[in-house]
């Protein structure tokens, strides 16, 4: 889903100042809406139990691409 549809979709549920959100943070107030846990884009290495969640397929799929922590990367604190 681009940007765009995500927005609409935001829009659609009634959300309010989501012009300058990021995907993930759209992501997550429509999961929350939608009586999900807003998890999108998590922790890399944890598993989704969210079976029927429209977005599984995306999160998990943007955090395969994501680095690996024990490759010597480091969240900044």
């Amino acid at each position: 889903m681009t940007i765009k549809e995500i927005r609409h979709k935001a829009s659609a549920m009634g959300l309010k100042g989501i012009s300058r959100m990021r995907k993930h943070e759209l992501v997550r107030h429509i999961q929350q809406k939608e009586g999900y846990t807003p998890c999108f884009g998590g922790i890399r290495g944890t598993t989704c139990t969210e079976t029927s969640c429209c977005w599984r397929f995306d999160c998990l799929r943007n955090l395969e691409s994501l680095p690996s922590l024990t490759a010597g990367h480091r969240l900044s604190a």
